[in-house]
């Protein structure tokens, strides 16, 4: 009896580790999918609306000579810029994150695979 419950115990730690690593996949797809999506909705927001509203602005101020449009095309510019460079600037500091944490990650990995080498 006690022969079949060890078996069990070691079949979930091995199920437990495979999980593991399994999650970690998941989460650097998901990343990599949500990165792409971002990047192309905020890279058609800005250079495809923003961008073409601050030319507009600027094209309506060289007749009307109005500091309000181009204060408001420069604002457009910088706002549509600085949507688009959030994504590749967070990936970044994500990035530095993961490298403080990767001696943590590797240990589980390597958990995951010595259990699995066990069975």
């Amino acid at each position: 009896m006690k022969s079949g419950r060890r078996c069990r115990d070691k079949n979930a730690v091995e199920i437990t580790g495979l999980t593991g690593i399994f999650d970690l996949f998941q989460e650097e797809l998901c990343a990599l999918f949500l990165e792409k999506y971002l990047l192309t909705i905020t890279g058609f927001a800005t250079f495809m609306i923003l961008i073409p509203a601050a030319c507009v602005l600027v094209v309506v101020w060289t007749f009307k000579r109005q500091e309000v449009l181009k204060r408001l095309a420069v604002k457009y510019v910088l706002l549509g810029l600085a949507i688009y460079l959030v994504v590749p600037a967070s990936v970044k500091v994500s990035g530095l994150i993961e490298k403080t944490y990767q001696a943590s990650i590797d240990s589980t990995i390597e958990a995951a695979t010595g259990a699995k080498d066990e069975k």
